[in-house]
């Protein structure tokens, strides 16, 4: 009898245990389960601190950095979705932090004008270095054959980039190449290659593409044109924020 009556006793206790733990855990967990949340202000707080406010509502954080030195460095001053914003849990917030460190990226000069060189080092803060030239059988007189510093390369604001100038050529046309599925840096090399410039760059939400890949270019391959002709490219991107 009297193991009958523990028996019974241990049972009351873990159905017990399971309704507590139904009510205040299972149970909110469920019913908070897609309820929209507001986004907090973060607009002005520190990185550290603003990532975690954000995390303990649930939400995920991606970091990008933005010269400004208006505000003290690593404060945050932008955030997507806004304050006040309702979405659902998990979220990723995208907040723009200030960074005091002098850099921008180095623009691609090759095949540009001399005086398109000089305007688009100056225009972010670089300096015209050693000028030299060069003889060319493919280039057209006057534009830049080579730089001393490579495209995308990462550089303090003030830096001299070292140009060789194009002394001539007797080219009269292009053939436009095909660039589909190409990496952005080899059809970059194959534009410049065939003696016609970059133009624009959109980027297009492909997550199932590796990033920069190339899906659609401005000029059908099958086009002749004249050299330093002018080609804008489309290329796939992971950022769905686009």
């Amino acid at each position: 009898m009297r193991r009958l009556f523990y028996s019974a006793f241990y049972f009351c206790v873990i159905v017990l245990f399971f309704v507590l733990l139904l009510d205040k855990w299972l149970m909110p967990m469920y019913v908070d389960l897609g309820k929209d949340i507001a986004v907090p202000a973060v607009t002005g707080l520190s990185s550290e601190m603003a990532q975690k406010k954000l995390s303990e509502l649930g939400f995920s954080v991606v970091l990008k950095r933005r010269y400004d030195i208006s505000v003290a460095p690593n404060t945050v001053i932008q955030q997507s979705p806004e304050a006040q914003a309702l979405v659902k849990a998990g979220r990723q917030i995208h907040l723009v932090i200030a960074d005091d460190n002098q850099t921008v990226i180095m623009p691609s000069l090759t095949l540009s004008t001399y005086r398109d060189a000089v305007f688009n080092l100056q225009s972010i803060g670089l300096a015209i270095g050693v000028l030299d030239s060069a003889s060319s059988n493919e280039f057209p007189q006057g534009v830049i054959l080579k730089q001393s510093i490579e495209p995308n390369t990462v550089v303090r604001l003030g830096q001299s980039v070292d140009l060789t100038i194009s002394l001539g050529n007797n080219i009269t046309e292009s053939k436009v190449p095909f660039l589909i599925n190409l990496s952005l840096k080899d059809a970059t090399a194959r534009i410049s290659d065939s003696g016609l410039r970059l133009g624009k760059i959109e980027r297009k939400f492909l997550p199932d593409l590796i990033p920069d890949t190339v899906v659609g270019q401005s000029l059908d391959s099958s086009l002749v044109v004249t050299p330093l002709t002018i080609i804008d490219l489309t290329v796939s991107s992971t950022d769905s924020e686009l």
